[in-house]
């Protein structure tokens, strides 16, 4: 934990040890592009993948059944996608990532938290594919911010950045949790990418007349761990 005065006013921050979930899926349908009827009159196979790192094509023992392929992974409030456009079959795909904490603060009495997002995202795709990156925010089960970016036709890269600023009343010493989501999803068979990742920092600034039951709350906790570690 970090303290520092700013203007006066007394700033505590904390490191987040925030939880993880990443998750992944896609499906491919792969058509019959040969000069003969297909055997046994199969015109389509499909073929599906889940996990955190997908990726997922025809395969080349059909040479002659042609469809999408999709490489995408999803880490850490980070996804990517792209998709290889055939401009024949079909696909669909959702990449998301969750990280999730419970953050307490010590002293007592009010205080303000503020959170600071940093996105990094894109989305592009041609006519026949579609891609939409998205992110979100929630405090203390609640969502309080939110935004999606539908894939623009020839869109592409560098990816575009903005900064989130977000404040939120707390008490000193009482938990409270936050949630933030990235994910990328959509499907066609033309050619596209998706990405969207966030970090999220924040610290917490008591109300002026708290700082001094702040600064008793980490008298505290350092005698405690210095007690602790005696022990």
């Amino acid at each position: 934990m970090r303290i520092s005065i700013l203007f006066g006013c007394l700033v505590v921050s904390a490191s987040a040890t925030p939880t993880f979930t990443n998750t992944g899926s896609a499906s491919i349908t792969c058509l019959w592009v040969g000069d003969v009827p297909p055997p046994q009159g199969i015109s389509s196979k499909s073929y599906s993948a889940t996990g955190n790192n997908i990726n997922l094509n025809c395969p080349p023992s059909d040479p002659n059944y042609i469809g999408p392929a999709i490489s995408g992974s999803a880490g850490d409030l980070s996804v990517s996608v792209g998709q290889g456009g055939a401009y024949h079959g079909e696909s669909s795909f959702d990449f998301h990532s969750r990280g999730s904490d419970t953050v307490t603060f010590p002293g007592s009495g009010h205080a303000t938290v503020v959170f600071t997002l940093n996105l990094t995202w894109g989305a592009g795709n041609d006519v026949t594919a579609g891609e939409t990156a998205k992110a979100d925010f929630w405090f203390n089960g609640v969502e309080v911010w939110q935004d999606a970016k539908p894939g623009l036709n020839f869109e592409l890269p560098p990816l575009q950045e903005k900064t989130i600023v977000l404040s939120e009343p707390i008490e000193l010493g009482v938990p409270f949790g936050y949630q933030a989501d990235v994910d990328v999803s959509g499907g066609g068979n033309g050619a596209g990418y998706g990405d969207s990742s966030l970090v999220v920092t924040f610290v917490a600034a008591p109300e002026p007349n708290a700082w001094w039951l702040v600064a008793i709350g980490l008298a505290g906790l350092a005698y405690y761990s210095r007690r602790k570690v005696r022990a």
